[in-house]
């Protein structure tokens, strides 16, 4: 005669159908939990869970804060590109400013576009460090 001793973790479970109490195996449990496919009791009603498992509850915290991650990585950029937007036009109109008062130092009407010996005269006596500004 020989005697098998077999040491087995088992979870007890009562069947919502037939309110009958049975056990299943630890690990059979676990994996059920995580794939919520059905398995039944001994009277032939399935069952499964319902509820997310924590790996579950896991993914899908992970891809919430994925995606909260490229949603601020695009707004970052978005911005980034509007400082660098602001900057061009920064350099724009200070170069259209230096421009003009290159041409008025140089006694050129800002409006007609005329040149005016008088004017340029007038700056270049009167306000010499406004045409050395300019350059």
């Amino acid at each position: 005669m020989t005697t098998i001793l077999i040491e087995a973790h088992l979870e007890v479970f009562t069947c919502i159908k037939c309110g009958m109490v049975y056990a299943i195996p630890g690990d059979y449990a676990s994996q059920k939990r995580r794939d919520h496919e059905n398995f039944y009791c001994p009277a032939g009603h399935p069952q499964h869970f319902p509820a997310k498992s924590d790996v579950d509850l896991a993914k899908a915290e992970v891809e919430k804060y994925k995606k909260l991650y490229k949603e601020e990585q695009r707004y970052a950029a978005q911005k980034i590109e509007e400082r660098n937007a602001a900057q061009r036009q920064l350099a724009a109109t200070k170069a259209a400013h230096t421009r003009t008062k290159k041409r008025i130092a140089n006694g050129v009407c800002p409006c007609c576009n005329r040149h005016f010996e008088n004017l340029d005269r007038h700056m270049q006596g009167q306000h010499p460090e406004y045409a050395k500004e300019a350059v």
